[in-house]
């Protein structure tokens, strides 16, 4: 009895994991880029007061469990008005109020890239 190896796939057995390691790289290489962008903002940021103009539901959920979205708004040194939005766990939404004040650091060039300083949770646009 000979027993053997059939191969019927060629090119189709190295592109598909190709393609998925193409794609994790980019999206690695993404999230690499915008926590860099938060530690210098962290850093040299140019700090703002941003005030909460929304709390409402989300289109998303995590372990189906519908999550909420948080909107605000900030203005630049020039007077400028950048609005920011971050998602937050359904125990969290009723400690954020619409009107309350928190705190964002912008970047001085790109006022709309900013990140969320509030609680230690920070959240880059």
């Amino acid at each position: 009895m000979v027993i053997g190896f059939v191969s019927g796939g060629g090119a189709t057995e190295i592109a598909f994991p190709a393609i998925f390691a193409a794609v994790g790289g980019i999206i690695l290489f993404k999230a690499l880029a915008r926590r860099k962008l938060e530690e210098e903002l962290r850093r040299r940021g140019m700090p703002a007061e941003a005030t909460i103009t929304g709390v409402a539901p989300a289109n998303i959920r995590i372990n189906r469990v519908q999550q909420w979205t948080l909107h605000y708004r900030y203005q630049d040194a020039y007077g400028k008005s950048h609005t920011g939005s971050r998602i937050i766990a359904p125990e969290e939404a009723p400690k954020w109020n619409v009107g309350r004040i928190v705190s964002v650091k912008y970047d001085s060039q790109r006022p709309q890239l900013h990140v969320w300083m509030e609680d230690g949770a920070d959240h880059t646009t």
